[in-house]
């Protein structure tokens, strides 16, 4: 983060700071592919390790990401200070699971969220807790934590214990 919002650095939740887009080449990697969906820096390790051929250790918590044909994992978490967040694939509606965004979700602790984007709503105790499309608004101008309940409450529980619940 190079300064939006008045912040720099990567110790804030919002997408300038936690989102990096990564490229990989070389030999046996596909080309012109690209997956929006979550990955960590830890899948890293996997993805080198399976294009080397080499099987990882059973306590390896990466993934590999050569194969591109669905969800790598099944969501990303990360966090520092008072915020924790985890972003996830899931349908863009609870009628219709054939369009799929990412969502994320954000829930800070005994104050408001550094360098959270103006529109963001105001501070509520003990948590402030707001839910982005990551996709669709990726400098997270709304939060949809009061509209999608749903996806809230399905992300939630993916939180550490003592966030949000």
């Amino acid at each position: 983060n190079l300064g939006d919002n008045g912040t720099s650095g990567k110790g804030i939740p919002w997408q300038a700071s936690v989102s990096v887009p990564l490229l990989i080449s070389g030999p046996g990697v596909p080309r012109d592919q690209v997956h929006e969906g979550p990955v960590t820096t830890l899948d890293l390790g996997g993805t080198f390790l399976d294009l080397a051929g080499v099987k990882p250790t059973a306590f390896a918590r990466g993934m590999t990401t050569t194969s591109l044909l669905g969800p790598l994992r099944g969501h990303v978490s990360s966090g520092y200070d008072n915020w924790r967040l985890v972003v996830k694939e899931m349908p863009t509606s609870p009628d219709n699971d054939q369009l799929v965004t990412s969502y994320k979700l954000i829930c800070c602790m005994n104050r408001a969220c550094k360098g959270a984007p103006p529109s963001t709503p105001k501070f509520q105790k003990p948590w402030q807790l707001l839910l982005y499309d990551v996709i669709g608004d990726p400098i997270h101008e709304v939060s949809l934590a009061d509209s999608r309940p749903d996806v809230v409450e399905q992300l939630k529980v993916l939180l550490p214990d003592g966030y949000c619940r």
